[in-house]
């Protein structure tokens, strides 16, 4: 990981650079929260190490900076004991943790694994998403296909076939289907067919479909 730490006590700074090297991060330093902001926008960085108590731009300046210009880099917090409250309202600002000082390198390790755990659960859900827009856009692709094949199949099969809705209004027809009788689209089948104004008792359509009257309301009283 690169990590950049902020920190304005030289000592204190050198020590927690040494735990993170031992870790095998990458680790560059800052002495205060304007020096780091400007490390920020020229370098990348997957994890920020600041104390709270910085001169000039102090660590909670530096970590509103953060979540909304760099929300992928992970941020921990450093403070003295007395200083527990604003380490808290940091964490429900974002930060993913923080050490209190003096330095325990159990304690450091603790921290940068949580922050290590969030940034490679995020990587995670990151190549889910992504796994799933693909599998989407394929099954949206191969559904396109299905559908232009039908509407191929649909049409070029040598005999009439139409779509009807429950009131036998013709939905679809075929390419045969439209050569012989035009564009029906809406109107009756058993009117296109022959001219009727109602079903005869012995159609098919009307024996499988389940309607008990299919007629048009305006021909009902016929």
């Amino acid at each position: 990981m690169r990590i950049l730490l902020v920190e304005p006590e030289e000592k204190t700074r050198q020590l927690f650079a040494d735990i993170l090297v031992q870790e095998n991060h990458e680790v560059l330093l800052a002495g205060d929260g304007t020096e780091a902001a400007g490390k920020l926008k020229t370098g990348s960085f997957d994890i920020v190490m600041t104390d709270i108590r910085l001169p000039g731009m102090d660590g909670t300046g530096l970590l509103k900076g953060i979540r909304q210009d760099y929300p992928d880099i992970e941020v921990i917090m450093i403070t003295g004991l007395k200083d527990l409250q604003p380490a808290i309202d940091c964490l429900k600002m974002g930060a993913v943790d923080f050490i209190t000082k003096p330095v325990i390198p159990d304690i450091v390790k603790i921290a940068l694994k949580r922050a290590m755990d969030r940034i490679e659960n995020r990587i995670r859900l990151s190549l889910s998403t992504r796994n799933l827009e693909t599998l989407v856009r394929e099954k949206t692709r191969k559904l396109a296909e299905s559908e232009k094949r039908y509407v191929q199949l649909f049409d070029e099969l040598p005999c009439y076939i139409i779509i009807v809705d429950k009131d036998f209004r013709i939905i679809e027809a075929n390419k045969m289907f439209r050569e012989q009788y035009g564009d029906t689209a809406g109107r009756y089948c058993y009117n296109v067919y022959q001219g009727l104004s109602k079903p005869l008792p012995d159609c098919p359509v009307k024996k499988h479909s389940g309607i008990k009257n299919p007629i048009p309301r305006k021909w009902r009283s016929r």
